[in-house]
């Protein structure tokens, strides 16, 4: 296995995150390419999840399911946000 350069070593693992003053929260950009932007069309302030993604984030939170949906999952109509 070859070494790594000192620049790629220096590399970011994830790209830097967007970021306003005012949201609690960050934002890649680049993240808009899996799903084409649909998961933040609609009604202002709400990002749409699908069920393996809210299980997904679940795990990367070491919560379980149902702990992580009480805490971060609002139902809004047929849909999750």
């Amino acid at each position: 296995m070859e070494n790594m350069s000192d620049e790629k070593k220096n590399e970011p693992l994830f790209p830097p995150l967007m970021e306003k003053e005012g949201y609690p929260y960050r934002f890649d950009p680049n993240a808009c390419g899996t799903c084409g932007g649909a998961c933040c069309t609609g009604e202002s302030g709400y990002v749409w999840v699908k069920q393996a993604e809210m299980e997904s984030m679940a795990d990367f939170l070491e919560l379980d399911f149902a702990d992580f949906a009480k805490i971060y999952i609002r139902k809004v109509g047929h849909r999750y946000s």
